[in-house]
Formats: structure tokens, C-alpha cells, sequence
């Protein structure tokens, strides 16, 4: 199997991008964030990026998480980013600048800036970090490509382009979230459009109904619709296509295996399990993100919390005197099928 085809990340999306659980902040991965694009702020923001940049990072309370293959990534209430596991690539080793939003790929880690300009680490050569200039409002990191929206609704995406998935359909939209090796956007109407390789379990084709959220897995995706009830399509070999019947509030999709959050703060994963990954630790969440093989997640004191494959250290988040892994033990790490 060649080294590109041994990453993988999920996202993205989304575990924290749905209704969110009041009175909390809901620190989404993939939902747009507020940006100001006026001239005048983003001036000063401009000189606050500059003075920020050598400045230290402390851990505060996490506000957003977003696991990736082997890594995961976390930002804190003043905007700093935290990241563990694997840093093989770089993509464990975060600017020390301000972050509104962060998403965790395979090989690389992107931030959305409040600037609206957008950062990536890594060290591989795929054009992972040539991020294409613009303001943005929202990032989503895949295993080998990046997909954001624009300050004007468009899609703008960078690295590999091998199946099409760094190659996004023309149009307006809120929302984009990238898989494996495919992405899916939604527009200001909830209509799902996914592109990339062609594929027999229809992981790239929309489900043809409206939906509030979402979020693209390997070779499977989710969504919310208006009624919070969660709708799945693509492969379901490990059942990670066969959601619970309950109403939820934030949706997130790891390789083969899914999660969702009640307006409670209730978690919910189902799918494969073969690491402990949809094994929830009984607790209430603000927010939860399913990665390649293991699940991180922010508890009500803002904390984070993380289980399954801690192989590569992914879900042993750093100490802030109240985080918590749960390692069910197990080697790590599937790979995306194209």
C-alpha cells in the first residue's frame, strides 16, 4: 500500500456543528465561524495576528476538538490550538496564534484565523498548506485535501486531487465538509452536493434531501434534518450507516464509525468498535468528534475527554488538570477505500 493511501482523516465535520447545548458555545469543526471581512478590523486584526505570534499558549477551557487519524487538535476559550499524537508530518505542531476553528487531517492540521485567512502545518509535499488567498469562514481538513468556504459562499479547496476531491462543483454554499478522498457541501437551502471518485455505495452521491447538518466520513456520510433525526448513506459494512432512532443535535463521522450528541449533551457512537471507539465514557458533552479509530469529545466543564486507539497517543489529550482518556487498547489505524 503506498504512504498516501495509509492516511486518513475524518472529519470533519463536524462533531460539534449542530443545535447548539445552551447556555455552551458550540465549538464546531466544520461550521462556518464568524469572520469580520470590514477593512478597517481586519487591519487590527491583522496587527493582533502579528502580535500574537510568538506568544505563549496556555491551556484554558476547550471550546472545539477535532480528531483526525492518528492526531487530534483542540482550541482553547482564547483561541489557542492544542494538538496530540502522531506528528510524523508536522501536523501535531500548531501555530502559536489565535484560531476561531480547526480541523484535523491525516498528515496535516488547517486553522481558520480571525482574520478569516487560513493556516496549515505539515511537512509533506502534497500542497497541504498552499492554501489559496482569500478570506474565509470555514475550513475542513481531509485525508490528503482541503476544502473551505469563502467570505462569498464558494468552495475553494487545495492538495491532492488524485479522485476528484480537491476539485468542488461551482455555487453558493454554507457548509463543506471533506471525507477520505470526496467531499460534500451544503448549500443555503440544505441541499447536499459530494463529489469525487465514483463509488458503488454512494458515498458520493447525495441523498437527495434537505439537511441542517452533516458530516463525511471515508466512505460513508451523515446528516441532521430539521427534525434532529440522523440520516446516513454510503457503506454500512460495519453499521456505521444504521443510526439510533433518537433526535440529536450535533452529528460527526469517523472511518467506519459514527456519533451524535442530544441538545442534553447525551453521546451516542455506533458502527465499528474494534478499538473502543464508539465505546462512550458515561458523561454529559458539549461537543464530540469521531476520528480514524478513536473519539474525542469536550465535557460540560470543558474538558476534553477521548477513547479508543490511543496507539499513537490521539487519545491522550494534553493535561489541563481535568482531561481524561479512556484507551481501550489496540494498534490503530484503517485506511480510506477511494
Amino acid at each position: 500500500m503506498c504512504r498516501a493511501h495509509r492516511y486518513f482523516l475524518l472529519v470533519l465535520c463536524l462533531a460539534c456543528k449542530g443545535k447548539p447545548i445552551a447556555p455552551l458555545d458550540d465549538g464546531s469543526d466544520s461550521g462556518a465561524a464568524d469572520v469580520d471581512t470590514d477593512a478597517d478590523a481586519d487591519a487590527d486584526a491583522d496587527a493582533d495576528a502579528d502580535a500574537d505570534t510568538d506568544k505563549e499558549i496556555g491551556l484554558g477551557v476547550m471550546v472545539q476538538v477535532s480528531a483526525g487519524w492518528t492526531h487530534s487538535c483542540a482550541i482553547d476559550d482564547a483561541g489557542g490550538a492544542h494538538c496530540w499524537g502522531s506528528d510524523e508530518d508536522g501536523q501535531a505542531s500548531p501555530a502559536k496564534k489565535s484560531f476561531l476553528q480547526i480541523s484535523s487531517g491525516a498528515s496535516h492540521t488547517c486553522g481558520l484565523r480571525p482574520t478569516g485567512d487560513i493556516k496549515c502545518w505539515t511537512d509533506r509535499d502534497l500542497g497541504l498548506d498552499d492554501v489559496p488567498e482569500g478570506t474565509y469562514r470555514q475550513v475542513s481538513a481531509g485525508a490528503e485535501h482541503t476544502c473551505a468556504i469563502d467570505a462569498y459562499g464558494a468552495i475553494q479547496c487545495w492538495g491532492s486531487n488524485t479522485y476528484g476531491q480537491a476539485t468542488p462543483p461551482e455555487g453558493t454554499f454554507s457548509k463543506v465538509f471533506s471525507g477520505g478522498f470526496h467531499g460534500c457541501a451544503l448549500d443555503t437551502g440544505g441541499n447536499v452536493t459530494c463529489w469525487g471518485p465514483e463509488s458503488t455505495d454512494g458515498h458520493t452521491t447525495g441523498p437527495g434531501y434537505a439537511l441542517s447538518e452533516m458530516a463525511a466520513g471515508a466512505n460513508h456520510n451523515c446528516g441532521l434534518d430539521s427534525s434532529g433525526t440522523v440520516l446516513c448513506w454510503g457503506n454500512d459494512e460495519y453499521g456505521q450507516s444504521t443510526p439510533p432512532t433518537e433526535i440529536f443535535a450535533q452529528i460527526t463521522v469517523g472511518s467506519h464509525h459514527s456519533c451524535a450528541l442530544t441538545s442534553e449533551g447525551i453521546a451516542a457512537c455506533w458502527g465499528l468498535n474494534d478499538r473502543g471507539q464508539a465505546m462512550v465514557p458515561s458523561g454529559r458533552y458539549t461537543s464530540i468528534e469521531a476520528g480514524d479509530r478513536h473519539t474525542c469529545a469536550i465535557n460540560l466543564s470543558g474538558a476534553l475527554v477521548c477513547w479508543g486507539s490511543n496507539a499513537q497517543g490521539q487519545a491522550s489529550p494534553p493535561d489541563s488538570g481535568s482531561g481524561e482518556t479512556v484507551d481501550t487498547g489496540g494498534a490503530g489505524g484503517g485506511s480510506p477505500r477511494p
